[in-house]
């Protein structure tokens, strides 16, 4: 699961744990949310994630100006700010920080070609 490089890879071990044990219990579901939010990280550049009292920050993400618009209209509270970093607030009861951060991710930078970002596949 730490050599996955791609959602799909994501998916193929999911669908792997449950064939072979069922499905998966939730603690097994957050790693693997985990998982997919580090390809979406590798994939962006972002260099580290961090979470605290319900702010995300996220260092290594770019963003031009219109994508910091876009990412204010998505998740109002949320700024870029100078440099490469973005703060983003993440609070919720059963929040799940890794789900709530890869949708963001594949919302306002979406893959090249167009593909669902971080959906796991049908």
């Amino acid at each position: 699961l730490a050599a996955v490089s791609v959602g799909a890879d994501v998916d193929d071990i999911r669908a792997e744990w449950s064939d072979r044990y069922g499905p998966p219990p939730p603690p097994a579901e957050a790693l693997l949310e985990v998982a997919r939010l580090r390809v979406e990280c590798v994939r962006l550049g972002i260099r580290s994630v961090s979470v605290q009292r319900g702010t995300a920050r996220l260092s290594g993400l770019r963003l031009p100006e219109s994508k910091k618009l876009r990412l204010r209209r998505l998740v109002p509270g949320a700024l870029a700010k100078d440099g490469d970093e973005v703060v983003v607030p993440v609070r919720g009861n059963g929040v799940s920080v890794p789900g709530v951060l890869v949708e963001l991710l594949g919302e306002l930078m979406p893959a090249a070609d167009g593909t669902p970002v971080g959906s796991p596949a049908p």
